[in-house]
């Protein structure tokens, strides 16, 4: 895409981006790019999601988040799950 694309620079774009968007591809190539800038293999389209599940069970809930990959043929699997989150006690006047 471009080789001198800085650190700083690619940094700039992203925080750019959290403030505002890109709706569209036209609205990225608008931002400020290096030279040489190519936007050949450029998408707005993505074959990964998350899903975020969150389970709550009496007084526990738990929360899961997966990774999925959506590949060519639409078939759809499991990338990564973190299960890193703990049980919380929702209601800690019961039991």
């Amino acid at each position: 895409m471009a080789d001198n694309l800085s650190f700083q620079h690619a940094e700039s774009l992203l925080e750019r981006r959290e403030i505002e968007p890109f709706l569209s591809m036209e609205d990225f190539l608008k931002q400020d790019l290096p030279n040489g800038f190519k936007d050949d293999g450029l998408s707005t389209m993505s074959h990964y999601f998350v899903a975020r599940i969150s389970i709550n069970y009496v007084d526990y809930q738990l929360n899961l988040e997966s990774t999925l990959l959506r590949d060519s043929s639409g078939k759809i699997r499991v990338i990564s799950r973190d299960f890193s989150q703990d049980f919380e006690i929702i209601n800690k006047d019961s039991g």
